[in-house]
């Protein structure tokens, strides 16, 4: 699968139901994908800093349109951190 494939997807936490957006940038480590990582959805932010962060054991399916991941991490200075199922 490419990058442009990927990031039309949008991803959706399914313990909580978040939509959390789409992919923009990946952290790879050699060779391989070790995490995504996805941009603020707030309006009118001009900023594309990576807003929350998704290791790749956390991603359970993707799908044709959706990415359905079980965990995902805040990140800045969000102090609730990750999310569990």
């Amino acid at each position: 699968m490419t990058f442009l494939e990927l990031s039309a997807k949008e991803v959706i936490c399914t313990c909580d139901g978040a939509r959390l957006g789409y992919i923009n940038d990946l952290e790879l480590e050699g060779g391989r994908v070790c995490a995504y990582l996805l941009p603020d959805r707030r309006p009118f932010c001009f900023s594309r800093k990576p807003r929350y962060r998704v290791e790749t054991p956390w991603v359970e399916r993707i799908g044709e349109d959706l990415i359905l991941v079980c965990r995902y991490q805040r990140l800045e200075n969000d102090k609730r951190g990750k999310k569990d199922c």
